[in-house]
């Protein structure tokens, strides 16, 4: 089981130093420390899921949520090419209608 500190350590590397998860692994391995790809994908999930969740719900109680798709390149995992991809993003904004709710994305 990882402790507080890995946990923190894998999300400001990944979040505040732009750290990819799949470099993560070669970082660690230097001090001898064998921490998976797909290990530590699960952690990051885990951690934010209730952030998601929060922002989801808060997101689609607006009740007219704005949708926006973007097209994005999707690098594939050790062939060095890539593939397209989409991001769906939707949006709660009702300050141009006079609403005090906060907006999220």
């Amino acid at each position: 089981m990882p402790g507080s500190g890995l946990l923190a350590h894998v999300l400001v590397n990944k979040f505040g130093d732009h750290q990819s998860l799949y470099r993560q692994p070669e970082i660690y391995a230097r001090e001898s420390v064998e921490i998976p790809r797909p290990t530590s994908v699960g952690w990051v999930g885990a951690l934010l899921h209730p952030l998601v969740e929060a922002l989801r719900q808060h997101v689609m109680a607006g009740g007219k949520p704005h949708m926006d798709e973007t097209p994005v390149a999707i690098l594939m995992s050790g062939n060095g090419s890539s593939s397209a991809g989409r991001i769906w993003t939707y949006v709660r904004d009702d300050r141009p209608a006079g609403s005090q709710d906060p907006p999220a994305a």
